[in-house]
Parts: C-alpha cells; sequence; structure tokens
C-alpha cells in the first residue's frame, strides 16, 4: 500500500519490507512468519550498519527518502517514526513489537451457537429464519442461472442440499463460479430480527482488554460474518477473520495458530466439542466449552 504524507512530500508504504509483527503480511503465509520477519529485520540492519561504518555517521530515513525509498509506517500507528528517526533505532523497535507479539494472549471464537444463537431446534440453524432465507435465496439463486421457474429447479436445489460436499460445491462446480461468487449472492442477508441472545457475549468481548488478539473463527461465509459483526458492533474488536471460504477443517486454522503463538497462551471458545474444543485440546490450547453465549463470561485469560 503506497500513499503520501500530509504535505504530499513524502512517500509512506505499508508494509514496507517485511510482514507485520500482528501477523498480517503482503505475500506470506507462514507457520514462521514471526521468525522470517525477525531474520529480515537483522539483516536489514546489519546492512545499515555497514553503510554507517562506511559513512562514519549515522543513516535515517531523510538519507533514504532521497534516494526514492518511502517512510515506512504500521496500520495501528504504533511505531513512532519521522524523516528524523534514525533507521536502526526503527528496526529494532520493530524487532521489539515482534517479540512482544509472540507472547500475546490470544481467543479464539467461533460464532454461529457461541456469540449468539438462532430460532431454530435448540437455537441451532436447523429450522431456523435464517435457513430458511438461505434455502429462498439458493431457490432464486438456481431459478436466475438456469433461467427455470421454482419448480423445475427444485430438483436441482434436493441435489444440492443432499449432495454430501456441500450444497456451496456442489452449485460451484455446476455453474464454474467460485464458493464465494456463490455465497455472496445466498448468504446476502441482513441479520437483523435473526439473531437472538447475544448482548452478554458482546458486552464480554467489548470488555476484554485490547491488548488480548481475538481471533474470529467460523466455518460460516465471510459474507455473513461480515454482516454479523458489524451489526453487532464488534467488527473492530477481531484482529483476524477466518471464514468457511479460508479451511477444510478448523484444526488447520488451529494448528497454524498454534505454531505463530505459544499454545498455553491460546484459549479457544465455542459450542461444538468436536470442532471448536477437541482440536484446540489435542494441540495444548485452553478451551471453554459454552451452551450459551452468556457463558462466554467464564472465560479466563
Amino acid at each position: 500500500i503506497i500513499t503520501t504524507s500530509k504535505s504530499n512530500r513524502v512517500a509512506l508504504s505499508e508494509p514496507y519490507i517485511y510482514p507485520w509483527s500482528n501477523g498480517e503480511s503482503a505475500s506470506l503465509d507462514n507457520q514462521n512468519l514471526f521468525e522470517i520477519s525477525q531474520k529480515l529485520i537483522q539483516s536489514q540492519k546489519e546492512l545499515v550498519l555497514n553503510w554507517e561504518k562506511i559513512l562514519g555517521r549515522k543513516i535515517t530515513f531523510s538519507n533514504l527518502i532521497d534516494r526514492g525509498f518511502p517512510l515506512p509506517y504500521s496500520r495501528n500507528r504504533n511505531i513512532p517514526i519521522n524523516v528524523k528517526t534514525n533507521v536502526t533505532d526503527y528496526l529494532d523497535l520493530c524487532n521489539q513489537i515482534i517479540e512482544s507479539e509472540k507472547t500475546r494472549q490470544v481467543v479464539i471464537f467461533d460464532m454461529d451457537g457461541t456469540l449468539y444463537q438462532l430460532d431454530g431446534q435448540n437455537n441451532t440453524y436447523i429450522g431456523s429464519t435464517l435457513e430458511s432465507t438461505v434455502n429462498q435465496n439458493l431457490l432464486d439463486f438456481i431459478c436466475r442461472q438456469e433461467s427455470i421457474s421454482p419448480d423445475q429447479a427444485l430438483e436441482i436445489f434436493q441435489q444440492a442440499i443432499s449432495d454430501p460436499t456441500c450444497a456451496s460445491q456442489f452449485l460451484s462446480k455446476r455453474y464454474n463460479i467460485s464458493r464465494t461468487q456463490y455465497f455472496n449472492q445466498v448468504w446476502d442477508i441482513n441479520p437483523k430480527n435473526i439473531l437472538k441472545n447475544y448482548q452478554d457475549s458482546i458486552q464480554t468481548i467489548n470488555n476484554i482488554p485490547q491488548s488480548i488478539k481475538l481471533i474470529l473463527l467460523s466455518s460460516a461465509p465471510k459474507i455473513w460474518m461480515d454482516k454479523v459483526i458489524d451489526f453487532l458492533g464488534i467488527k473492530d474488536r477481531f484482529e483476524t477473520i477466518y471464514s468457511g471460504e479460508d479451511f477444510q477443517s478448523k484444526t488447520e486454522i488451529f494448528q497454524k495458530i498454534s505454531k505463530l503463538y505459544q499454545p498455553q497462551n491460546i484459549t479457544s471458545v465455542g459450542d461444538q466439542e468436536e470442532t471448536d474444543i477437541k482440536p484446540a485440546v489435542s494441540l495444548g490450547l485452553k478451551t471453554l466449552l459454552i451452551q450459551q453465549p452468556q457463558d462466554i463470561s467464564k472465560i479466563s485469560y
């Protein structure tokens, strides 16, 4: 991302040369992200130190800018920097932030059934307003794709919802589209009047210290997740969000996070023992199995 300063005289770049300490990156998706970042920082520092030895003076970002390099900045503006900053001081500070990030407390939240409930059987998706809305959107989607009537679309609808791989896989293959394209048409739903029993869990999340990294992990489509957390007013509380398009099994994500952060500092919170709890326990993570959203208040960190 390249922008400019208010004076329009200095170019700003984010990310700069290496992935940022919060685990986000321009092109890397590696369980050794922090280690890679620190090695890159050290290499840069050694290069700058050699340059300073030759020049006999400290190098500032003003010197780099004069040679066409942009001034780096972090998205959260957590690294104070200006043109007079020594480059080595900046690199040392970045390294300190990564060291601090590696030892952070992390809480991974499931979404459906954990942050809120639905009006279906046993407060689940089955028989809920959400299920009926998705099914209607699914039928309409087939009608549009096939240019047929709802009655004619019923057979394809039944094939889709009965497919062992799931409807999104079945229809994305049938119409040669991505699952995201499918979800964006079928799951573009307003959560208002669909979610219930979420007030207590939202209050708990908002009371969790900002120093703790919150991750949202759900098998739900991204478009539905975005609409839900926007409706609940907690979109800015989650530093990282993993949707159903990002993985085949939640275990993949638990493994990835446990490689980045210390397992004893990670807690998984969810309402499904098989998908939210057991995979986390197998990796040495702490867990909280809840029966209702109010149980989130029992979380310890």
